[in-house]
């Protein structure tokens, strides 16, 4: 019976939905992607691997290019991003992620 639950718990847990606040136009599988990619930046800065998404929001389309500001919390403060997706001519979407400071 234990083996069920945990095999049970295993598989609820990777089919978790990700759903971010505010006004991503990205889907459920770019946010994921989004997010590990941020998550790289908040550990050299001693955060998270899984940052919290405190917000997001559109900045401006530029051609094919989205831009848009994610805040992610770490510790008591708010860290902003420039996510910027564009289409890479093979069904998939090139992320680019900077700091707004940097």
């Amino acid at each position: 019976m234990r083996k069920v639950i945990i095999l049970t718990a295993i598989v609820a847990l990777s089919c978790a939905t990700i759903s971010v606040p505010g006004e991503t136009g990205a889907d459920k599988n770019l946010q994921r992607d989004i997010i590990k990619h941020i998550g790289i930046y908040e550990v050299a800065a001693g955060g998270s691997s899984r940052p919290q998404i405190l917000n997001t929001k559109n900045l401006a389309v530029e051609g094919n290019s989205v831009q848009e500001r994610w805040t992610v919390k770490r510790g008591d403060q708010e860290i902003l991003y420039i996510i910027t997706l564009a289409p890479d001519g093979k069904g998939g979407t090139w992320i680019s992620v900077k700091g707004e400071d940097w």
